[in-house]
C-alpha cells in the first residue's frame, strides 16, 4: 500500500511539473474539430468586442477560439429547440440523459461481470 501511495505521489509530481504545451488551440487536435489559426493581434481584435483596444474579463474569456467553439458546440447540443436559449428543462433533460446512459452502461458492465463470476464459480 505504501508503494502505491509513493507511486501515485511521484506520478502526480511528474504530471504537475511537466511543461505546459503551447496555445490551447494546439491541444484540440481532433479530426472533426478544426480552428482558424490566429496570431496574437488577430485574437485580440476578435475578442475586443467594443473596439476600445482593451479587454475586460468577459472579452478575455473568449480569447481561445478552440474553447469558444467547443462551448458553442456544447451550447448548441443543449439548445434542443434552437431558439438561442438553454432553458432549465433543456439543461436538465440533457444531463439527465447523460446520467441515465452512464448508469445503463455501468449496470450492463456489472451484469456481465456477475455472469462471468457465476460461470467461474459454477453457479
Amino acid at each position: 500500500m505504501k508503494l502505491l501511495v509513493l507511486l501515485v505521489t511521484l506520478g502526480s509530481t511528474a504530471v504537475l511539473s511537466a511543461p505546459l504545451p503551447g496555445p490551447l488551440e494546439e491541444q484540440f487536435n481532433l479530426p472533426s474539430f478544426t480552428t482558424k489559426q490566429e496570431n496574437h493581434e488577430e485574437k485580440f481584435v476578435r475578442v475586443d468586442q467594443n473596439n476600445d483596444k482593451r479587454l475586460d474579463f468577459n472579452e478575455f474569456l473568449h480569447m481561445e477560439l478552440a474553447y469558444v467553439e467547443a462551448k458553442r458546440e456544447e451550447f448548441d447540443s443543449l439548445d434542443k429547440d434552437k431558439d438561442g436559449i438553454v432553458t432549465l428543462k433543456e439543461y436538465e433533460e440533457h444531463y439527465h440523459g447523460l446520467t441515465s446512459r452512464s448508469e445503463a452502461r455501468r449496470s450492463e458492465y456489472f451484469a456481465k461481470v456477475f455472469q462471468v463470476w457465476l460461470t467461474l464459480n459454477n453457479f
